[in-house]
Parts: structure tokens; C-alpha cells; sequence
């Protein structure tokens, strides 16, 4: 493991601390209006991001000398467990996977917040909420408390029955959809999304229309880069000569993002262009 390293800080920051001003901490951590803080590869729309809030937020926040954010975000926890909705419910058990990640990755964290005082309480309310069917985060919520070990510990009983309730209401094995089919991410490498010829150019539209959620970002770099495999195989087979000839001062291969790309996004799509631009 090594130290922990705080992250620069920017926008996330200042709209906690205005939130902070109105009063309305609560609403950041679930995401309400103007106070959602999320970053473009953030899993979820409509929901506040628990990692980019912790470190973008919580922890820089406590490094300046809130100490009290602690018991704040203690409190905000307690009353969304409290709440019973599944919406708050899904961003405790978030806020606690995120903590366990950092955990185990980092020594020297600023604070960590004890997830043995909202054990019995977790667990109350997700047995009311066992009938939320087809509900995509109440199926996240019940993976998390089959992983975190605290809760078998706790009463493993409960965890059994939480499961047991679950398949029986689907009437079918209790089956966690993967990211992947939660979010499939949609680039057909066999397909061409547009080709044409403009002022003595063959040009050819690469369109990624998804969505950037970091769990993904693997796989969808991976399927754009065979699609684009794809269009380069086209131009050097020259496939498009019975159709457009071959008499072009340039092949242009336009690579369009509906969404704004991830960090690593913009890395690939800087490398293709050094890569592809010299031919």
C-alpha cells in the first residue's frame, strides 16, 4: 500500500462549500438538483458520484480543518439509513464500497467513517425493500452486503434471508447483472457509421455515442479501438474504390464523441491521431 494523496481540488469543491452555506450537505451527498457532483465517467446519472465526493470533497475539506465534517457526514448517513428509500440506501452502501476501496489501496487516509453502527439499521431496511424488483441499484445494494464481510459477521442469518427473499420474489436464482449488461456499451465493429467524399477527400464518420462510467472504461476502449481497426482495415484494402474510386488527395477518418470522453479517452484518441496522422 502507499500514502494517500490528496487530488486537486476545483468546482466539486466550492459547490460543497456552497451547500455547506445553504444548509444542504445532504443534498450533495444525494445528488438533489444543483448539488449533484459527479464526474463524466461517474457510474449513475442523476446521482451524486461517492468517490469524487469523498475525495474531491470530504477529504479536502477535513485536510483544511473542518474536523466536523466527520460528524456531519456520520449524521448524513445515519438519517438516510434511517429514510428507508432506496436512492439513499444505494448511496450509503456506495459511500462504504468507495471507503473499503480506499482502505485497502492507502495508508494515511484524513478519516474513515465505522460501518458497525449501521449495520443492524442497513439491514432492517433492505429487508422492507426486498419486493423493489428489477430496481438496478436495489440488485448493487444486495451485492454489496453479500461482499462486505461486517454484515455476514454481523448476522449472517439476515444476509441469507435477504438473499433467499430476493430469489424467491423473481422466482429464479438470484443473478447480479454484470456492468456490462447494465450498461452495454454499443459500437458495432463491423459497421461503417458514414462514408462520403468532400473536396477530393474520402472522409468516414466514427460515432461513440456511450456514455463514459470508469467500471466500463476498459471495455469500451477496447471495442473502440477494434471499430477503428475496423476502418483502417477498409481504407488500406481499399474496399471503397468500386464505389467512390480511388483518385483522393486524403482519407479522413472523423472520430465523433457524443459524451465527453474520459481522461484515458482523450489519451487514445491523442495517440491515434499521432499514430494515424503521419499517413
Amino acid at each position: 500500500m502507499k500514502d494517500y494523496q490528496p487530488v486537486k481540488t476545483g468546482w466539486e469543491l466550492e459547490k460543497y462549500k456552497q451547500a455547506i452555506k445553504e444548509g444542504k450537505e445532504d443534498e450533495v451527498f444525494l445528488g438533489d438538483g444543483e448539488f449533484m457532483i459527479r464526474h463524466r465517467e461517474s457510474f449513475f446519472e442523476g446521482i451524486t458520484d461517492m468517490e469524487v465526493l469523498i475525495r474531491y470533497c470530504l477529504f479536502p475539506l477535513y485536510e483544511e480543518g473542518d474536523r466536523d465534517i466527520v460528524r456531519r457526514t456520520e449524521n448524513i448517513l445515519k438519517d438516510f439509513v434511517a429514510s428507508g428509500e432506496i436512492n439513499k440506501l444505494y448511496q450509503v452502501l456506495s459511500y462504504f464500497s468507495v471507503q473499503s476501496s480506499l482502505i485497502e489501496h492507502f495508508t494515511n487516509l484524513p478519516f474513515f467513517i465505522d460501518i458497525s453502527v449501521y449495520l443492524r439499521n442497513i439491514l432492517e431496511n433492505i429487508v422492507n425493500l426486498a419486493n423493489t424488483k428489477g430496481d438496478k441499484k436495489f440488485s448493487l445494494i444486495i451485492n454489496w452486503i453479500s461482499q462486505f464481510p461486517e454484515f455476514r459477521e454481523y448476522d449472517n442469518e439476515v444476509v441469507e434471508n435477504i438473499l433467499s427473499i430476493r430469489r424467491e420474489l423473481a422466482n429464479k436464482p438470484q443473478v447480479v447483472p454484470s456492468l456490462e449488461e447494465i450498461f452495454p456499451i454499443d459500437l458495432d465493429p463491423t459497421k461503417i457509421d458514414s462514408i462520403g467524399v468532400v473536396e477530393n477527400h474520402l472522409e468516414m464518420l466514427l460515432l461513440d455515442s456511450n456514455k463514459w462510467r470508469k467500471p466500463l472504461e476498459k471495455q469500451h476502449l477496447l471495442k473502440l479501438q477494434e471499430k477503428l481497426n475496423n476502418y483502417i482495415h477498409f481504407i488500406e484494402s481499399k474496399q471503397y474504390v468500386d464505389s467512390y474510386g480511388d483518385d483522393f488527395t486524403e482519407k479522413v477518418i472523423n472520430l465523433t464523441f457524443q459524451y465527453p470522453p474520459s481522461d484515458n479517452g482523450l489519451a487514445f484518441l491523442v495517440q491515434v491521431q499521432k499514430v494515424l496522422q503521419p499517413t
